[in-house]
């Protein structure tokens, strides 16, 4: 099983009256790799979707649609 750790990014107007959210955000996936020897965190991919879409299903639906299918993962919010 391989494991994805995520940050939600909620995308905000500004406009001379208010501040606040448009309903939109961004999911970004990160994984952590082994390079020479050394543990990073390396980014896997970002996805927009609505706010009020479930995070977990949306990037299950971005893996299946980008050949990762066969991977089980498991997915952990930072």
């Amino acid at each position: 099983m391989k494991k994805i750790y995520y940050t939600v990014d909620v995308e905000f107007h500004d406009n001379d009256f208010e501040l606040g959210p448009t309903g939109n955000k961004t999911i970004n996936a990160y994984e952590a790799i082994i390079e020479d020897g050394v543990s990073k965190v390396k980014r896997f991919f970002d996805v927009e979707c609505l706010l009020s879409e479930n995070s977990t299903i949306v990037m299950k639906e971005w893996l299946n649609d980008n050949g990762y299918e066969d991977i089980k993962f498991e997915f952990e919010q930072l």
